[in-house]
């Protein structure tokens, strides 16, 4: 375009007309550059508060970012303490899992070393006696009304165990199973 510019203007010969010409070329460039001019301002007033808008975007995500990075830092702190406190509590539930054991197996080891003994053998025997006694006389159904009847159950074990040895020494240890079968049988009566 410059160069058909410069070509029509060569070929004017007239110097009024070529003043003209170059006066209303310099109109239409300062027209043109006056628009550029108002377009680049308004160009430039427009990314500036398009700036404006995005700094104002980017602080906020800024903010969010740190924000997140708190909560995630602080659920990490937790987690962490947690997973410390769990394997804490699993040892525990362990351990009283064993103690529990542990006392099973001792109960046991108890009870097995007292039936062994001599005294728990004979204590077995005379209840077992008595059991079978009470069932011959009155039946499994029938339960004792009074003491009348727990004596006459203790005096025929007494004469059972009597007639087995005379020694001193058992008629004591079958007195005090007498005495511990007569507070066992004797029937708890309810008062009205």
């Amino acid at each position: 375009m410059e160069a058909q510019k410069d070509e029509f203007l060569r070929s004017v010969e007239d110097p009024e007309k070529k003043i003209l010409l170059h006066q209303s070329l310099q109109d239409e460039l300062s027209e043109e550059l006056l628009k550029t001019g108002v377009a680049l301002k308004e160009s430039a007033l427009a990314f500036g508060s398009q700036l404006e808008i995005d700094r104002e975007v980017s602080e906020k995500a800024h903010e969010s970012i740190e924000n997140n990075a708190n909560q995630i830092s602080s659920a990490a702190k937790k987690l962490e303490d947690y997973r410390k406190r769990q394997a804490l509590g699993v040892f525990y539930i362990y351990g009283a899992y064993l103690a529990l054991i542990g006392l099973f197996v001792l109960g046991l080891l108890v009870i097995l070393q007292f039936s062994k003994s001599p005294q728990t053998q004979k204590v077995y025997t005379t209840v077992t006696q008595a059991q079978t006694v009470y069932e011959t006389r009155f039946g499994s159904d029938i339960m004792m009304s009074n003491s009348i009847q727990t004596n006459t159950i203790v005096t025929d074990i007494i004469n059972l165990n009597t007639t087995e040895t005379d020694s001193v020494e058992t008629n004591t240890e079958t007195q005090i199973q007498t005495k511990v079968l007569t507070d066992t049988l004797e029937p708890q009566h309810d008062e009205l």
